[in-house]
This record gives C-alpha cells, structure tokens and sequence, in this order.
C-alpha cells in the first residue's frame, strides 16, 4: 500500500486542523508547514520541543507519527501515534497512520485491533476506503479470509481501481472455495495491466 497516494487529503485535513486548533504556537504552524512540504524532519524538529513543554498534546504526537511513518520509521511512528491515541485521538488519521505502521512492521494482529478502535472515526469515504483497504490486507496476511472479503469488497464498492484489492479478494475467493468469483476478480485485477498493454 503506498502511503503517498493518500498524501493530498491528508495535508488538507492538517491544514483544516491548524484552523481549528487556533494555537498561538509559531513552531506548531511552523511543523505543519514543513509536513505539507514534505520535509518530515524539520517538521520533527519543530514539534520536538512543543511536546516536550506539552506531552499531552494530541495533535503535536499525531503529526510527529505521521512524520514518522512517511520517513518509514515505523517503530517510532507507533510510539507518537500510540501515544496520541492514548490521548484519545478522534481523528482517524492517527488510526489509520497507526495501523499502517503496525502493518509495515507485519504485525497484522496489532493493525486489526487499532483500525477496529478507531473505525468510529471514519467518516469520509476516503477515510472508509482506507481503512478497508488496510484492514482488508491484514485480514489478508492473517489468512482471515471471510474478514478479509467483507473489507476488500468494502473498499473495492467505494474505489474500484485499486488492483491490489481485486487481486488479494481473488486469491480470497480461492482459498475459500468459491473459485467461479476467484476467476472473475482476479480478471479484474489484470484488466489495468491489459489496457497498458
């Protein structure tokens, strides 16, 4: 799953929360900046010292995650995003980030169990499609094939142009049996590579 094709909507909704959180704080505006530029470190750097003076600072250990998991630390990404879900998170960002990092790691168990706390969140259907898009691979590499079908099909009836999903759904199928509908999604999945061709 590739974390930079969610990048837009996630810059807009940082932006929104910097509105919203109306902090007085320059180095606070100042990381958000250095996120949407995509420049994860300094962005790091500037919430640093913020949490420091403020450790319960849900949105400063959001964006420092989040930072962290763009820069593919994920052991430090869980920390800040556990942390700020301790905090009692609402935005499914810190979720979803979350999960992704639980999931980069290949600790499938951990990404079901934080995504399910925080599908409440949930709100939009990008949000939706990631979060069953995500949870779907988990269930996936779990081998959790009747979970996993319910969240494949889930993000392919929001956003059916990923092949990723029709793939991992068609080998579902096929595990489970139910190999008529295997042969047909995984057709599915090839149609994009087809019309490359």
């Amino acid at each position: 799953m590739k974390f930079s094709r969610f990048f837009p909507s996630l810059v807009r909704f940082l932006g929104a929360l910097v509105f919203l959180a109306g902090s007085g704080r320059a180095d606070y505006k100042q990381a958000v900046q250095y996120y949407s530029q995509q420049r994860y470190d300094k962005a790091i750097q500037e919430l640093k010292p913020e949490l420091d003076l403020n450790p319960e600072w849900e949105f400063g250990h959001r964006l420092m995650g989040l930072s962290y998991l763009s820069l593919k630390n994920n052991a430090l990404a869980v920390a800040s995003l556990t942390r700020a879900v301790q905090l009692k998170s609402t935005a499914f960002s810190a979720y979803q980030g979350l999960g992704q990092a639980y999931f980069n790691m290949q600790k499938f168990d951990n990404c079901v169990q934080i995504l399910n706390q925080g599908e409440q969140f949930a709100k939009t259907s990008e949000d939706k499609y990631k979060l069953y898009h995500l949870r779907g691979s988990a269930y996936y590499r779990l081998e959790k094939f009747n979970e996993a079908v319910n969240d494949l099909t889930g993000a392919i009836r929001i956003q059916g142009s990923d092949w990723t999903d029709f793939s991992q759904l068609g080998i579902v199928f096929y595990n489970l049996n139910r190999q008529d509908e295997a042969i047909q999604t995984l057709l599915r999945a090839l149609a994009p590579v087809r019309a490359s061709d």
